[in-house]
């Protein structure tokens, strides 16, 4: 049973790595997001900091995205794996103001 289980968790995991690759406006922001986060080093600053437009436009999907989560909105916790590759860039769910200070306290400690 727990081999079959892994084979399937396999399967999934492979069509949702081929789903990043397919032609959208999601994907092909994210492969944006991505390729910043590989030349900075970082995720874009708030919106209002960002000296480029491009940079700028990042960063309100960065928020989007964030807000669609924080709102459980079926158009991104149906897809995990969308998620879970956002998370690999650095994107963390703080959803309160006390986790969001514990969190850079704990930075800081």
């Amino acid at each position: 049973e727990s081999g079959a289980l892994d084979a399937y968790r396999e399967d999934t995991n492979r069509v949702m790595c081929l789903e990043l690759k397919e032609p959208c406006r999601w994907n092909s922001t994210y492969q944006q997001l991505k390729s910043y986060v590989m030349r900075t080093g970082d995720l874009p600053p708030v919106p209002s900091a960002c000296a480029a437009e491009v940079d700028r436009r990042l960063s309100i999907w960065v928020q989007e995205m964030k807000s669609l989560v924080f709102s459980k909105s079926e158009r991104i916790i149906n897809a995990p794996h969308r998620i879970e590759a956002l998370e690999s860039l650095g994107i963390e769910w703080i959803e309160s103001s006390e986790d969001r200070w514990n969190s850079m306290y704990g930075k800081l400690v």
